[in-house]
């Protein structure tokens, strides 16, 4: 590991947001309600650490009321971190971030549980002596692993569950402790059914409530915030190449909504590893393999070799941008047509369908070279996509 890996906190001081994919409407052609997601993208996360990376090192300055590079330090953000933002065109893959070598997926940390990340969990009915959850992993009567609840599986065959499952319960959204296995309620971690709160006025509605006289609630965004437990924050790695100046901050803004995080920067010890690091092992027929990150995966190729997948699918999109040219980071972006450059504009990438992180797979053989390559995507690997872990049945 590199002696400049360091373990980055971000605690929110309040409430947050985290943007996601806004789908339209029948009637009006956008939807205004906006859900929180629970995790930051981790483009969003890179953008912050290039951000953090020119800010430190007294590379911006404020022109024409807006932030921006200073005249003379082109040259020298470039190096510092990169000339342009994540971009998923292949032409552009795997990037150049300068000092940042590589991220890590973000999780959830706490003083007990140092990675928390999600995972699934079957929902029980209360009973004596049983909590009202279990691990989705069990081990049946014959002492064969088994997992449990409605899967995908490679040829349609039914798949027996086992008596802790009860389809009108379904799954519970948990969290896994990387280290220790132990699982732990979403509840405990995030504050759960945070109500809407009003957003901010659509323009057009504004206008016309001015001479129409049209209801005040019709021209409002709502927006359904997320808060996480008292003592649990964000957490992730960041490898450096390079002893740029890089230290805690006692607020940064983060999110969709700027929302006050506390960012503190540590760095780690030169034989400390992280679970990121650890490469896969010698995997076989039965192995569970365990998304600690959403992944860029192509179902059809995975499903050849698994006999079992729990899975969801999230959209995913991002900014492209370029360092030195784009002018304005603050407006709408536009979308990108085909192979379309920044050329000073701010771009709105293609739509991608990763596979949700927390999914678990289970295999039906080894894998062979060009299956571990299907799983690592070298670009969506750097910035931390595309990490798995091993798990095995409790």
């Amino acid at each position: 590991m590199s002696k400049y890996t360091h373990f980055i906190k971000l605690t929110p001081l309040e409430q947050f947001c985290f943007g996601g994919e806004s789908f339209a409407s029948k009637e009006e052609k956008v939807f205004y309600f906006q859900r929180s997601r629970e995790f930051p993208q981790q483009t969003s996360l890179l953008g912050l650490l290039r951000y953090q990376l020119l800010l430190q090192n007294g590379m911006l300055e404020f022109r024409n009321g807006r932030e921006t590079l200073r005249r003379q330090s082109n040259g020298k953000a470039g190096l510092l971190v990169g000339s342009r933002g994540f971009d998923p065109l292949p032409e552009y893959c795997p990037a150049n971030f300068g000092v940042i070598s590589q991220l890590s997926p973000v999780f959830i940390t706490h003083k007990s549980h140092r990675h928390l990340l999600p995972f699934p969990g079957v929902k029980a009915w209360a009973e004596k002596n049983m909590q009202n959850h279990q691990p989705v992993f069990e081990l049946s009567r014959q002492g064969k692993a088994c997992l449990m609840g409605d899967v995908t599986l490679a040829d349609a065959r039914p798949l027996s569950l086992l008596h802790h499952y009860s389809p009108k319960l379904g799954f519970e959204h948990g969290f896994r402790d990387s280290d220790s296995g132990e699982f732990v309620c979403h509840k405990e971690v995030f504050v759960e059914n945070m109500e809407p709160q009003i957003g901010i006025f659509k323009a057009h509605t504004l206008d016309h409530r001015r001479k129409a006289g049209s209801p005040e609630q019709e021209g409002f965004f709502k927006i359904q915030y997320q808060r996480l437990q008292p003592g649990y924050a964000f957490g992730l790695y960041v490898q450096l190449s390079d002893s740029a100046s890089f230290s805690s901050q006692p607020m940064v803004m983060f999110g969709k909504e700027r929302s006050p995080f506390q960012m503190e920067v540590q760095e780690l010890k030169t034989d400390e590893r992280t679970p990121f690091e650890r490469p896969l092992p010698e995997l076989k027929a039965g192995d569970y393999l365990w998304l600690a990150s959403s992944a860029r995966l192509n179902p059809q190729q995975l499903y050849a070799f698994c006999e079992a997948v729990l899975t969801e699918e999230e959209s995913f999109r991002c900014m492209v941008s370029e360092l030195s040219e784009t002018c304005n980071y603050y407006g709408r972006p536009e979308k990108r047509s085909g192979m379309q450059q920044p050329n000073g504009k701010l771009l709105l990438s293609q739509r991608y369908n990763l596979m949700k992180r927390g999914s678990v797979l289970k295999l039906t053989s080894s894998l062979s070279e060009a299956q571990r390559k299907l799983l690592s995507d070298p670009a969506f690997q750097l910035i931390g996509y595309n990490h798995f872990l091993t798990v095995k049945p409790q």
